[in-house]
């Protein structure tokens, strides 16, 4: 034999003779060993771990090797295995540990850093009953979807009941139709897992909806500043708006514009008086 020690080429018959010389242990018998660790994982949803250690230098010298896991002291073995955190740990973070076993060797162990938070969830919040966008609407809505858990970035389709959709994060919206509606969106975070949400929205005739609105009689008593119910007014009559909420109906709005056109032509202000019409006719 070629590779015995006292490899004698001469030789005309193997007698048995051959000696070889004792194979060395290598030096780094994780070397060439490779795994799959998420860095980021979340609770109540599944994570997958795989190792491989066929190309390692330990397996080419001791024949073979079985690979556990440690999971906060629970042991799992397995080339590939699948993990569910019930909880975030103390500081979000948690060790991984992997081990080597090979066959008649050494045992080698590593640990990896993970992220544990928590699953993939969120909520939709929405403004009230806003204006038409256009003169065929019955009413407009600012939706918008807080997320949190699994990982991001996240994808997002939105259904409005009306065949229209969107992927935006936030979204305004405007209906045709009154009465009830289903809002649902779908959330869809990095690694593919998804939850889903609805809301229930009530569009009502704004036309018909004057509700306390903003007294005609106090106009000139409003103070000069941003008024989220009723209107803007600044000195002189320089300029005058009207609110663009449903809680001033089209009637009271078109007598709030009446009466800031007479304040604007009362005002001495040397500003030319001017005003923001009621485009919502």
């Amino acid at each position: 034999d070629i590779t015995a020690t006292n490899f004698n080429p001469n030789a005309t018959a193997d007698d048995g003779s051959c000696e070889y010389s004792i194979p060395i242990p290598p030096d780094c018998p994780m070397c060439n060993f490779t795994y799959q660790i998420p860095s980021q994982v979340s609770i109540d949803t599944p994570a997958i771990f795989s190792a491989d250690a066929t190309l390692s230098e330990g397996w080419d010298y001791y024949g073979g090797a079985t690979i556990s896991w440690g999971f906060d002291g629970i042991i799992v073995n397995g080339d590939e295995v699948e993990h569910t955190y019930t909880s975030v740990p103390s500081g979000g973070r948690t060790n991984v540990t992997i081990c080597v076993q090979f066959i008649s060797g050494p045992e080698s162990c590593q640990a990896e850093m993970i992220t544990v938070n928590l699953s993939l969830s969120g909520y939709i919040s929405h403004s009230s009953q806003l204006e038409p966008l256009t003169s065929d609407g019955a009413g407009a809505v600012h939706f918008t979807i807080e997320v949190w858990g699994g990982l991001a970035p996240y994808s997002y389709q939105w259904q409005f009941g009306d065949g229209t959709i969107s992927t935006n994060h936030s979204v305004l919206h405007e209906f045709f139709e009154t009465g009830m509606k289903n809002v649902t969106v779908e959330i869809i975070d990095a690694r593919g897992n998804y939850i889903n949400l609805s809301a229930q929205i009530d569009i009502i005739d704004s036309d018909g909806n004057e509700g306390d609105g903003t007294k005609i009689d106090v106009i000139e008593e409003l103070p000069i500043e941003t008024n989220a119910f009723g209107i803007v007014f600044t000195g002189g009559g320089a300029l005058f708006l009207s609110t663009l909420i449903y809680s001033n109906g089209k009637k009271n709005r078109e007598k709030i514009m009446e009466k800031g056109r007479l304040l604007a032509k009362m005002s001495s202000s040397s500003v030319e008086d001017s005003y923001w019409a009621d485009s919502t006719k």
